[in-house]
C-alpha cells in the first residue's frame, strides 16, 4: 500500500472533526455565585452530572445548543468562554424571574418547571442578533460541508497524484 493510502483517513478525521465549544468552568462559577455547596451544586441536583444541562440542551454544550434557561442568561448578558459575564446575568434573571434562580437553588433544573422562565424568548434564527458566517469561523465552528468538500478535494488530489 502506498504512503498517499494512509494520508487519506486521517485527512478525512481532520476535516470531519469540530472543536468543542463548551465552557467547563461556567457550572462551579454558577454554584458560587449562588452560594451552592456539597449536594446542591448544580452538577449534583438541578442539572447533573456536568452541570452543563442548565444551559445547554446536550451536555457537550456549545454555541447554539442553549435551553430556555441558557437563552435567557444569553439575552441578559453572558458571553461564550466569559465567565466574569454569569453572575450579572444571574442576577438580572433573579430581577426578571425570581423563581428560575429559586429553582436551581433547590436543586430543581428551571427548564424542567413550567411556572419557570415565563420571560424566555426564543433564540433569534436570523437578523442583526446572530453572529456572522465570519465570526463563526473565527471562533472555530464550521459548516458540516467544509469538511465534505476537504474529504473530495484530498480525493481528487489523491486520485491525480496517483495517475
Amino acid at each position: 500500500m502506498k504512503k498517499g493510502h494512509l494520508c487519506l483517513p486521517f485527512l478525512m478525521v481532520v476535516a470531519w472533526a469540530y472543536p468543542a465549544a463548551a465552557s467547563p468552568t461556567f457550572p462551579p462559577v454558577v454554584d458560587q455565585d449562588l452560594d451552592l455547596t456539597g449536594a446542591m451544586t448544580i452538577e449534583k441536583a438541578a442539572a447533573p452530572p456536568d452541570g452543563c444541562l442548565l444551559c445547554h440542551l446536550t451536555e457537550q454544550g456549545g454555541l447554539g445548543t442553549n435551553n430556555q434557561f441558557g437563552t435567557m442568561m444569553l439575552q441578559n448578558g453572558t458571553a461564550p468562554d466569559e465567565p466574569a459575564t454569569l453572575g450579572p446575568a444571574l442576577d438580572a434573571v433573579k430581577m426578571i424571574d425570581p423563581r428560575a434562580i429559586q429553582d436551581i437553588i433547590d436543586g430543581i433544573n428551571p427548564n424542567d418547571d413550567p411556572a419557570a422562565l415565563q420571560s424566555a424568548l426564543p433564540v433569534p434564527e436570523y437578523g442583526c442578533a446572530v453572529r456572522s458566517r465570519a465570526e463563526r469561523r473565527m471562533n472555530g465552528s464550521m459548516p458540516p460541508w467544509v469538511g465534505l468538500a476537504t474529504i473530495g478535494f484530498a480525493a481528487v488530489a489523491f486520485r491525480r497524484r496517483r495517475r
